[in-house]
C-alpha cells in the first residue's frame, strides 16, 4: 500500500539525514504563503520539544519524518514520525527503552498531537529487524511522488 501521494519535499529517493536545527530550512522555507509558513513553524516548534524529550530518554535512535508534513501540502495537521532503534537489545539491556515507551505510551495520540504537534508510530522497530526482514513495511512510511515513485523520507539521528 502506498503512502501519501503528495509530492515530497525530499525527491532524492533516499533518506535525507537532517538535524534538529534543519527543521525550518527543510519544512518551512520551501513555502512562501504566510499561513503555511506560520502553521509549519508551529509544527516545527512542537516537534522540536518532542525531540528534546526523546533525546532525554538516552536512546540511540533515528526519528523518521514522514506523512503530509514531509510533502508540499501547505497546511498539514501534524508531523508524522516513526522511531527506529539502532540496537534493540542494547537499549533493553541498558534500561532506556522503558523510559521512551513511558513517554510515548502514557499519552494518547490526541495528547501527543496537541502537546507536540506530532503523531508517533508506537510500534518501535529496530535496524536489526529491517535487516532481517527487509523494507516490507517501509511502503507505509515514506512519501511517494505523484508518479508513484518512492521519494524518500527525512531522518533525524538522536
Amino acid at each position: 500500500m502506498q503512502g501519501n501521494t503528495q509530492k515530497s519535499l525530499n525527491n532524492t529517493g533516499k533518506c535525507c539525514v537532517i538535524t534538529i536545527d534543519d527543521l525550518e530550512k527543510c519544512f518551512v522555507e520551501p513555502f512562501t504563503d504566510p499561513q503555511s509558513r506560520q502553521r509549519r513553524s508551529e509544527l516545527c516548534a512542537g516537534f522540536r520539544m518532542w525531540l528534546v524529550e526523546v533525546r532525554n530518554c538516552g536512546l540511540s535512535l533515528d526519528v523518521w519524518v514522514d506523512g503530509r508534513f514531509a510533502t508540499y501540502e501547505a497546511m498539514p495537521e501534524y508531523v508524522g514520525v516513526a522511531c527506529v532503534i539502532r540496537s534493540y537489545q542494547k537499549e533493553i539491556n541498558e534500561g532506556r527503552l522503558s523510559k521512551f515507551r513511558s513517554l510515548v505510551q502514557k499519552n494518547s495520540e490526541w495528547w501527543l498531537r496537541k502537546q507536540y504537534c506530532c503523531s508517533v508510530e508506537l510500534n518501535l522497530i529496530s535496524y536489526d529487524i529491517i535487516e532481517k526482514y527487509g523494507d516490507w513495511w517501509f511502503g507505509g512510511f515514506d512519501c511517494y511522488n505523484n508518479d508513484g515513485k518512492r521519494s524518500g523520507i527525512f531522518t533525524i539521528s538522536l
